[in-house]
């Protein structure tokens, strides 16, 4: 691993456009007003109506679990049930649920895990840090910068990288 994969994909952008930018996930500015009002050229209007008319914060992404879906996915994948069954995706995925969470009095979290090595972890870890660093530099360097990307890794590790 020579670049990580933003970083690679600026360098070919600012090659190719006369202005890239980097939106910073982790500053703790809302991202739809931040994009309208400082990186989209001439959105006045819409950068004025977000500031004054937002009443209620943001909705924030709390990344729901994928694990039914995947099962689904896979299940469809190793031929489990037949296309003549007419079952869609969406209900597939239900009778996985339902399985699991009543038939077997379980929880999403009840199934078995498979978590990265502490190598790839570290690789991880480190890629994320070089990013950070090379694409949001002043972010990085003040004082949350690093503690909020670490604090996010380390809460990853023990749920979305497990």
């Amino acid at each position: 691993y020579d670049s990580v994969y933003t970083i690679s994909v600026r360098k070919r952008y600012i090659h190719a456009f006369e202005h890239v930018s980097i939106m910073n996930l982790h500053d703790g500015q809302d991202l739809v007003e931040d994009f309208f009002c400082a990186q989209v050229p001439n959105a006045t209007h819409t950068c004025n109506e977000l500031r004054t008319k937002r009443k209620t914060p943001p909705n924030t992404n709390l990344g729901g679990s994928t694990s039914y879906d995947e099962l689904t996915i896979a299940a469809y994948q190793a031929n489990m049930f037949s296309e003549e069954t007419h079952l869609t995706r969406a209900q597939v995925r239900g009778l996985i649920q339902w399985r699991q969470e009543v038939a077997l009095n379980l929880t999403v979290n009840d199934f078995p895990t498979v978590c990265l090595s502490h190598n790839q972890i570290d690789l991880i870890l480190k890629l994320s840090l070089q990013a950070e660093h090379e694409l949001l530099p002043d972010f990085f360097n003040s004082p949350i910068g690093k503690k909020v990307l670490l604090d996010e890794f380390n809460m990853a590790v023990t749920s979305k990288l497990c």
